[in-house]
């Protein structure tokens, strides 16, 4: 076995516990005493929080963010292309492979976990992978002089969406992580096709 196998065998690995990881947490936050013990302290504790700017913000995030992140992500992909179609095609399997499995998880078209609602719905949150999508190839895309302070914004915008998707009540903790981990699955099933990003030019 060479080592280019070995690590793509460890990669796939890595791949399938991140799935597991985003399972595991789902359950343990959705379907036991001591998770949704956890959310409904959390709940309780961000309620407050929710007048004020988190109102601005809630009643302009769902409308702005999955458009305005769509078109970057397909700026984003052009600019990578051009210097290096390899990485490109990493990082569109990753942001189309994410995204499309959190909606299909939301949709209830593959299995998942009950969440800590009411409900027991499933309802992980979109714009966490998109918002991490936009992220990865802002980085990618950033000349190396300022890819430092391009990957600082990249992870306030990351953080920023994983506060605000939960603080506005749109989503559960669990329903916020899980997809960050779906998210990190495909990354590394998109090293694993593709032999991970190029070799980046200034």
């Amino acid at each position: 076995m060479t080592g280019r196998t070995t690590r793509r065998g460890l990669t796939l690995l890595a791949a399938a516990a991140s799935l597991g990881a985003a399972v595991a947490i789902a359950y343990v936050l959705g379907s036991t005493s001591w998770g949704t013990g956890v959310e409904g302290s959390v709940a309780d504790l961000v309620s407050g929080w929710r007048d004020g700017v988190w109102r601005l913000l809630r009643g302009g995030f769902g409308r702005i963010v999955p458009p305005f992140v769509l078109v970057l992500l397909v700026v984003l992909i052009v600019a990578v292309h051009r210097r290096d179609p390899r990485t490109a095609l990493f990082a569109a399997i990753t942001a189309v492979g994410s995204n499309v499995t959190v909606q299909a998880l939301k949709s209830g078209w593959l299995p998942f976990p009950p969440s800590a609602r009411p409900s027991g719905e499933a309802l992980l949150s979109g714009h966490v992978p998109l918002v991490l999508s936009g992220a990865l190839m802002a980085v990618l895309v950033a000349p190396s002089g300022a890819r430092r302070w391009v990957a600082a914004l990249a992870a306030l915008a990351v953080v920023a969406t994983l506060a605000e998707v939960v603080v506005s009540g749109w989503h559960t903790v669990g329903e916020a992580l899980a997809p960050a981990l779906v998210f990190l699955a495909w990354v590394l099933l998109a090293d694993a096709v593709t032999g991970g990003a190029g070799r980046r030019q200034p």
